[in-house]
């Protein structure tokens, strides 16, 4: 079953800092509602047919109080955080 990630925030380099700390200080819970900022609801980012996530990435499946599935996707040695909404069951075109 395919499931489709689209991109709701990239951050990378200084931008990505906060984010990462966040991490590292307050955890997942944290870091999610950080992301979530960049967050409209709308689905105009970019969109990949398989997890946008690097070799080395640390994967944070997470799901929404209100049940939405999300990955963060994070590697603190080459500076960047990001996260995608996961569309289960969907198939991109």
């Amino acid at each position: 079953m395919n499931q489709p990630y689209i991109s709701i925030v990239f951050l990378q380099g200084d931008e990505a800092l906060p984010a990462l700390e966040i991490y590292d200080v307050q955890g997942v819970d944290a870091l999610f509602e950080y992301l979530c900022q960049w967050d409209y609801g709308d689905y105009g980012g970019q969109g990949y047919d398989e997890s946008p996530a690097g070799d080395s990435d640390d994967v944070i499946e997470y799901r929404s109080k209100s049940g939405e599935r999300y990955e963060i996707n994070l590697n603190e040695s080459l500076g960047y955080a990001g996260l995608y909404r996961v569309f289960e069951g969907v198939t991109m075109k």
